[in-house]
C-alpha cells in the first residue's frame, strides 16, 4: 500500500501570494505525492504481487469554496485529475487507486507554517495568515482521522471505492458540475455508432468524507 498522505495548510490571498507560497504548497501538497510515486511504484510492480495507492486530497480539490486558499486548491485539484489518470494505468499491473476527498478532521494541518523550509520562506506574503492559522480553533463536528482511516481501509478493500455527496458549501458542488457539463457538446449516439467511440468508464476513485 503506498499513501501519499503529504500536506501543508497553505492560507492567504491570491494577491499576496508570492514564488515562495506557489512553490512551497506545490511542491509538498502535488509534489509529495509525486515522490511517492516515483519512489514506490517502480517497487510495487518489480514486485508483481498487485497493490493500492492512495491519494489524499480535500474538498477544496473539486468543490473550492469561495475565498478559499488557491494555492491549497490547485494543488488538491491535481492530485485529483493524477489519481482518475494513473487509476487506468496502473490496472494493468494489478495495484489499485483511491483519491481521499477529506473534509475538516482534527489535525495538525493548521501548524505547518512552522515547518516551513528557509527556501521556502523568501518573500512569503503569507506570514501573518500562517501565524494566525495556528491559533487554537476548533469544531464539534470536525471528524476524526480515525474515521477516515477507516473509510480508506474500505476503499481499498473494494476498490473502486465510495462515491458519496460531501460535505462543504451548499449547492456550490452540483452547480459546478452542472456548469462542466454544459460546457461539453451533446452526445450523437449515430456519431460513437459510426466512430466506434464508446462512452469512458467512471474513474470510480473517490472515497468521500460524509455518509
Amino acid at each position: 500500500m503506498l499513501v501519499n498522505n503529504a500536506g501543508v495548510g497553505v492560507q492567504g490571498s491570491i494577491v499576496d501570494a508570492t514564488f515562495a507560497d506557489w512553490d512551497w504548497g506545490l511542491d509538498v501538497n502535488l509534489g509529495g505525492a509525486v515522490n511517492g510515486l516515483c519512489t514506490f511504484l517502480p517497487r510495487m510492480i518489480a514486485q508483481g504481487q498487485g497493490g493500492h495507492v492512495v491519494n489524499t486530497s480535500s474538498l477544496s480539490g473539486i468543490t473550492p469554496a469561495p475565498r478559499s486558499s488557491s494555492i491549497y486548491a490547485t494543488a488538491k485539484a491535481g492530485l485529483v485529475a493524477m489519481s482518475e489518470t494513473i487509476r487506468s494505468e496502473l490496472a494493468d499491473h494489478d495495484i489499485g487507486v483511491s483519491v481521499l476527498i477529506a473534509g475538516p478532521y482534527k489535525t495538525n494541518i493548521r501548524e505547518a507554517g512552522r515547518n516551513r523550509q528557509a527556501r521556502y520562506r523568501g518573500d512569503s506574503g503569507f506570514g501573518a495568515q500562517e501565524a494566525a492559522l495556528e491559533a487554537p480553533r476548533g469544531h464539534p463536528d470536525w471528524a476524526d482521522p480515525l474515521d477516515a482511516g477507516e473509510r480508506v481501509v474500505k476503499a481499498i478493500r473494494e476498490d473502486p471505492a465510495l462515491r458519496r455527496h460531501p460535505r462543504g458549501v451548499p449547492g456550490l458542488g452540483e452547480q459546478r458540475f452542472e456548469d462542466i457539463l454544459a460546457a461539453y457538446p451533446p452526445v450523437d449516439p449515430e456519431l460513437l455508432r459510426r466512430t466506434g467511440r464508446r462512452r469512458p468508464p467512471r474513474p470510480g476513485v473517490y472515497v468521500q468524507d460524509d455518509d
